[in-house]
């Protein structure tokens, strides 16, 4: 670089305090919003699961009561 080059960029006005506080307060916004739609993401898959859980074990206990059912109706029928 040229002197001149060097003197250019080392002249040149910092940026304002008060628009690092700005674009980082947007950040912060940013982020926070994205907290929030992981944390609203986070208990949608949570609740999903736990629907599963219900629907699995749902499931599971018809089949026992039916096949206890079928073997009583097989007993009784004898």
């Amino acid at each position: 670089m040229s002197e001149d080059t060097e003197c250019e960029l080392a002249s040149e006005p910092s940026p304002k305090p008060a628009a690092r506080k700005t674009s980082r307060a947007r950040s912060l916004t940013e982020i926070r919003a994205d907290f929030q739609h992981l944390r609203r993401w986070r208990m949608s898959v949570e609740q999903a699961q736990s629907y599963t859980f219900k629907a699995v074990i749902t499931v599971i206990a018809t089949g026992l009561m039916g096949a206890v059912w079928l073997g009583v109706k097989v007993v009784l029928g004898k």
